[in-house]
């Protein structure tokens, strides 16, 4: 029932349509593992286990498109032995990615006696480490499974490869790299980020700590930064405060919610100490809960003026929102007084209609005025200008790639018009003024287009233009765009103002081969822009280019390189612009909360650059907070600066203040499809621009994409630059029918987190300000989620369903309420409904009531058909192994519901035992599903525990032994169940009992004991039972940390 291939038309090699490379390939080992998978590019991954079915290391296999990474070779730790097939093989394997469990890795060791703080439970059973080429790290845990310590090294990112000489094909650049000599990764052991959190009695995070700004000063030691979370009565975020060293600075002084949890309002810290009003956040909501106004108001900082306008704006955000009766945006009012901002940037309320299918086919722009009249028109500005007027030297700097038309002679956007296909494809999009490429690209071929060869990706753009008999002059243009063997964007080519060449430039239509053709026959242009893009083998952009037609040549204007960690998140961007400084490096130690940016590589470490004034930057309650050397006074201070973004309904950053002197920093619009449209700042506060732009997300604007997290969108195409892997893997998951369109057409009121994350049917998306899911995620995403969380790389394929196992904390879009609801949303999809009958079993367990505790034994279990065996007539197997299920079944009775005894019928699950204390399979002549392991250690579990009560009961008598029971610790009721599940007797539990009684044979004070007896810790019984309990804990915290969908059952690591 394994899915062992996958064809899709939009990632297979249409041009070469094998087998081996018109599909994606999966292979497993016996047990049920994936060991292998296999894109059509011939790339991917190998996989490698323990005994215990651990993920212990991940292999990438490289092809001949992705590019080449022999600069970074694994480093010579990074080798491990591993499972195959059935069999533990000690020949040690090399691997890219390599986890650590029950021991620190040996760098870490090496740092000496103290630099890991040690938990009194241990590391047995615990995930300790993961190293990748990306990074290395380790983490700690407190006595109750959380992880409160981690420590980063990232690994020096490879000198560029060299490239050849630049070639013209087609009328376009191609530059070749040249052969790579080999290297070794090495890590920048100069560096150690260590970052702290600390929670409370309800396990709920409460402060965090992050690494010191290792630039601050010469010989001074750089102030300690946290942040720290309080709750109120209900338990809910109630304010978050950022502290630099002794100095404590009010991020959220206060929030407010409606009795269902939504939050009406929240007060921010700029009060100056009650010296003037603070800014604050409203929402209001409607019967059915959806937001139907957005307000955000602040006192002035100043009088206003040229260049300072932004000092007297009182009303930042006032949107009214306006929806129909299926959910539907039709309008969003902008309600601020026009006569508070400048020309250019004056209020903007749009008019939004869909088709049938709910998607945005118009939207009308109207510009409140001066004098309160709303129309059309606005002056059109070019947001380049201002991007300019930032300080020169600042280690936020972009230099965007120019417009490649004039939209300063044009007006601000009055119409936009899209139209669709039905697969959601685009094929035509236009605005007013017919704006090329800045705004819209026209009349678009994909590869369902009528006329298209067969061997084109369905819902892949190929060409688009506005070049029709009707549009002349310095606003049309036409786009090229090339796609690879595994059907990411490899080439993509802008020629805007273009003119009459051999003949009259006009778009014929048709097949897009056809199209291009005549275009570059027929068509002179006068801007011309060419991006390449480079993958690696795990289809992540490692490396993109952009160049620039300069009246005789092609110029490469600048190159950017990327690498990510295990778990997929980026940690390095490396920006190499010609004619400018050599390079500039931005690390993301802990993404979303910690940053280095203005970095150049040495020969051994990351170094700061006095030419790029390096920063650390801190993201604290989703505060950006830079503070240099010096201290700050009064008022605004570029150096000492705590900038807090106001989202809109899709978390686009539209406005950012200070939150230290209540100064309003910048203010900015984009168009639907994640383009910006205009930026304005204030001449007093010289910042470069805030990072987060559409969505929350970092946009790369040098080389035309925006990253997501697991995938990069390219805006003013509106289409993703690689296939939505879900659609891939998860049986017709992801993005419905199609796997390069965003968000499914459902624009200004859908957003999506990570790339991966399509709007459900029906499904309302808004955020509010993002303040207070930023500052859980900021305290929660500790650990493992930043360390490069265990995964199967990218894909876990079992029993015919995928899932791709990437969601992540650290990304301020994504925190525990929303992960929380995609966990119990793919149970209850789950075909036959099964894991929620486990769910259900679980949660009537006093000690198992956690689905990913439940899981993490599955997994452990997965490998063992004890639960599948029929054969036996006596209550336990030979070998110590557990009874059979339906004697499970049978004593539990009414306790499980009537679905769950019927799911099992003798005779339906033939198969043999395994030995439960040893780790070799005797038969495997199962018959099974794979998600029936999740229910049945349910049923199993739920079992154990109950012979383990009733075996106190017994001994200590009914009263006496449920006091003891109800009294203990969940952790110590794991382990007493843990030895009923692993001796399967009640009188496993009370021989162990005796060890931890009184002289005279009284009951122990409390059953907590087992925990600590070293008598009872020396049993090899309960010593396994206490590691069960504890890689259970251990992989229930890693899901928890990650965020990853819950698992079915059979699919979990």
């Amino acid at each position: 029932g394994r899915r062992l291939s996958s064809d899709d038309p939009d990632s297979d090699n249409g041009a070469d349509p094998t087998e081996a490379t018109n599909s994606w390939r999966y292979l497993f080992n016996k047990v049920g593992d994936l060991v292998a998978v296999r894109d059509p590019r011939g790339c991917g991954q190998n996989f490698f286990y323990d005994l215990g079915g651990r993920l212990r290391g991940e292999q990438y296999v490289s092809c001949g498109e992705a590019q080449p990474a022999a600069a970074e070779h694994p480093h010579g730790d990074n080798s491990v032995g591993h499972l195959t097939a059935m069999e533990y093989s000690s020949a040690a394997v090399t691997l890219d990615v390599v986890y650590h469990y029950d021991t620190y890795p040996q760098w870490a060791i090496d740092r000496g006696a103290g630099f890991i703080p040690q938990g009194a439970s241990g590391t047995q059973g615990l995930a300790t480490g993961v190293s990748d080429r990306a990074q290395r790290a380790v983490l700690a845990y407190d006595d109750r499974g959380n992880v409160t310590w981690t420590a980063r090294q990232l690994a020096l990112i490879s000198a560029p490869i060299a490239l050849n000489a630049i070639t013209v094909v087609d009328g376009r650049p191609v530059q070749t790299e040249q052969p790579v000599s080999s290297g070794t990764l090495e890590y920048d052991v100069t560096h150690t980020y260590t970052r702290t959190a600390e929670f409370d009695h309800a396990n709920r995070p409460t402060s965090m700590t992050l690494p010191l700004d290792p630039d601050y000063h010469a010989t001074e030691t750089a102030p300690l930064v946290s942040g720290s979370l309080l709750y109120n009565r209900r338990g809910l975020p109630a304010s978050a405060t950022a502290s630099v060293g002794a100095s404590n600075h009010t991020v959220v002084a206060s929030i407010e919610y409606l009795r269902d949890g939504l939050v009406s309002s929240i007060t921010y810290g700029d009060d100056l100490m009650g010296t003037r009003t603070p800014t604050t956040s409203t929402t209001t909501y409607d019967v059915r809960r959806r937001p139907v106004r957005m307000r955000t108001t602040r006192d002035t900082t100043g009088m206003g003026g040229t260049g300072q306008e932004l000092e007297a704006v009182t009303t930042v955000v006032d949107q009214e929102l306006v929806w129909d009766a299926a959910n539907n945006l039709t309008a969003t009012v902008d309600h601020r007084d026009g006569a508070e901002w400048p020309a250019g940037f004056r209020p903007q309320t749009t008019y939004i209609s869909h088709d049938a299918l709910y998607r945005v086919v118009g939207a009308d722009f109207e510009h409140t005025q001066a004098d309160g009249a709303r129309t059309m028109n606005d002056i059109g500005t070019d947001w380049r200008d201002n991007y300019e007027e930032a300080p020169s030297v600042d280690p936020m700097r972009q230099t965007p790639a120019p417009a490649v038309v004039d939209v300063e002679g044009m007006g601000r956007v009055e119409t936009l018009r899209w139209s669709w296909d039905y697969l959601a494809n685009t094929t035509s999009w236009t605005d007013n003024d017919d704006a090329f490429y800045e705004r819209s690209i026209g009349a678009i071929g994909n590869g369902n287009s009528t006329g298209e060869t067969s061997g084109s990706r369905p819902s892949a753009l190929y060409v688009a233009s506005n070049l029709t008999a009707g549009v002349t002059g310095s606003s049309n243009g036409w786009v090229e765009v090339d796609y690879g063997v595994g059907g990411n964007v490899v080439g993509m080519t802008v020629h805007a103002q273009c003119a009459n060449a051999a003949s009259a430039c006009v778009d014929p239509g048709g097949d897009s081969d056809a199209r291009r053709a005549a275009l570059r026959t027929n068509c002179s242009c006068a801007t011309e822009q060419h991006y390449a893009y480079r993958w690696d083998e795990l289809n992540r952009l490692a490396e993109a280019r952009r160049y620039d037609y300069e009246g005789i040549a092609w110029v490469r204007k600048v190159r950017q390189r990327y690498r990510y960690d295990g778990a997929n998140s980026r940690t390095v961007k490396q920006t190499l612009e010609s004619g400018t400084t050599p390079e500039a490096i931005a690390l993301y130690p802990y993404p979303g909360d910690f940053e280095r940016r203005g970095l150049t590589r040495g020969l051994t470490a990351y170094e700061a650059s006095s030419t790029l004034e390096t920063e650390t930057q801190y993201v604290v309650a989703g505060a950006r907070m830079v503070w240099k050397h010096g201290g700050a006074g009064a008022g605004y201070d570029r150096e000492n600066r705590l900038a807090v973004p106001i989202g809109d309904l899709i978390q686009t950053t539209g406005a950012v203040f200070d939150v230290r002197s209540g100064e309003l920093l910048e203010v900015s619009t984009y168009y639907p499809n994640g383009a910006r449209e205009t930026y304005l700042n204030d001449d007093s506060a010289r910042a470069a621009p805030e990072v987060t732009g559409f969505t929350g997300k970092e946009a790369d604007e040098e080389v035309g994409v925006v990253y997501f997290g697991e995938r990069y969108l390219i805006p003013r195409l509106g289409r993703w630059a690689s296939p939505d892997p879900l659609h891939v893997h998860a049986s017709g998951g992801g993005e419905a029918l199609n796997s390069y369109h965003y968000v499914g057409g459902d624009l200004l009121s859908a957003r999506d987190p990570l790339g991966l994350t399509p709007p459900s049917a029906g499904e309302l998306r808004h955020q509010l300000s993002g303040w207070s899911q930023a500052a859980v995620d900021a305290a929660v995403s500790l650990g493992m989620s930043s360390a490069g969380a265990p995964e199967m790389g990218y894909y876990d394929v079992a029993d015919g369903h995928a899932a791709v196992f990437t969601y992540r904390p650290g990304r301020r879009d994504e925190g525990p309420v929303s992960r929380l609801a995609l966990q119990l949303e793919r149970l209850d999809a789950a075909p036959g409904g099964y894991d929620a009958m486990a769910r259900g079993v679980a949660e009537a367990s006093e000690v198992y009531r956690d689905t990913n505790m439940l899981l993490a034994v599955a997994a452990q279990e997965r490998s063992s058909a004890w639960y599948s065996s029929s054969r036996a007539s006596t209550d336990s197997h030979a070998g110590g192994g557990l009874p059979n299920l339906y004697s499970m079944i049978d004593s539990l009775g009414e306790e499980l519901p009537p679905e769950v005894r019927a799911r099992f019928t003798r005779g339906d699950h033939q198969g043999t035992t395994i030995d439960h204390d040893g780790d070799s399979i005797t038969a495997n002549s199962a018959r099974h599903e794979s998600r029936d392991t999740l229910l049945a250690t349910a049923i199993a579990l739920r079992w154990a525990e109950r012979q383990a009560h009733e075996a106190i009961r017994e001994r200590y008598g009914n009263e006496a032994g449920d006091r003891l029971w109800f009294g203990a610790s969940d952790a110590a009721r794991r382990v007493l169940t843990q030895v009923a599940f692993a001796r399967t007797s009640r009188t496993a539990v009370t021989s162990r009992l005796s060890q931890i009684e009184g002289r005279g044979g009284e009951a122990p004070a409390t059953l907590d004991t087992v925990l600590t007896d070293p008598d009872l810790t020396g049993d090899g019984v309960v010593r396994r039972a206490r590691q069960r309990a504890g890689v259970a804990h251990a992989i229930a915290e890693l899901r928890s940390e990650r965020g990853t969908p819950t698992a079915q059952a059979g699919e979990g690591n």
